[in-house]
């Protein structure tokens, strides 16, 4: 009997170690993935709790993942496919319609004026704001991550460049970064695509 020897073992199989997997093996690296459950996805796994009836474990997206991964892993060639849903959220009610949103702003502001036609008449303001916040989160995803005093002058002009975007936001819009940066936004779709469901700690 011979052991196979690996230049890494990545333990766990949620989305983000599979990601790194795929990378370190595209590098040309053998790699071994293990994890103590049946099947693979970490959290986001969908399974049959009771006969016939099949129940995500924790999450029912993978959050933000970057089109770059997609393509440099050929993950659509593998079978990845997006299944949006419609509504993208429903929130029962005791005394009143189910309220919905839904990736269409209109159909969501209509929902929310049979409880609140205030909300409803901010919803399309705000879901113009999340659009632009998203992006330059969705900037910040997509460099690796700077080393402030040790990554030299790659790692200053990263810096640099997302303060000068974040600096474009204008102070309003900046503040309101910082203050919804943590927050749970579901997602949202004005004029083009927008996947907007995100946080850093999702």
């Amino acid at each position: 009997m011979t052991t196979k020897r690996y230049h890494v073992i990545v333990l766990g199989s949620g989305i983000e170690s599979l990601v790194a997997a795929g990378y370190l093996g595209k590098a040309g690296l053998d790699v071994l993935v293990v994890d103590g459950a049946e099947t693979l996805g970490g959290t986001l796994v969908t399974r049959e709790v009771v006969p016939g009836f099949r129940f995500d474990s924790c999450l029912d997206s993978p959050g933000y993942l970057s089109p770059e991964v997609v393509a440099d892993l050929a993950l659509a060639h593998h079978g990845l496919k997006y299944s949006p849903g419609e509504p993208l959220m429903t929130a029962p009610r005791p005394d009143g319609p189910a309220l919905r949103l839904a990736a269409d702003p209109e159909a969501t502001a209509r929902s929310l004026r049979q409880a609140s036609p205030r909300d409803a008449d901010r919803w399309p303001a705000f879901t113009d704001r999340i659009t632009t916040l998203a992006g330059l989160l969705t900037d910040m995803y997509r460099r690796p991550p700077p080393r402030p005093g040790e990554g030299g002058v790659a790692d200053l002009m990263t810096i640099l460049r997302l303060a000068a975007r974040a600096r474009r936001l204008g102070r309003v819009e900046l503040m309101e970064f910082l203050r919804t940066f943590p927050m749970r936004s579901e997602e949202c779709r004005v004029g083009k695509e927008c996947r907007s469901r995100w946080s850093p700690y999702h």
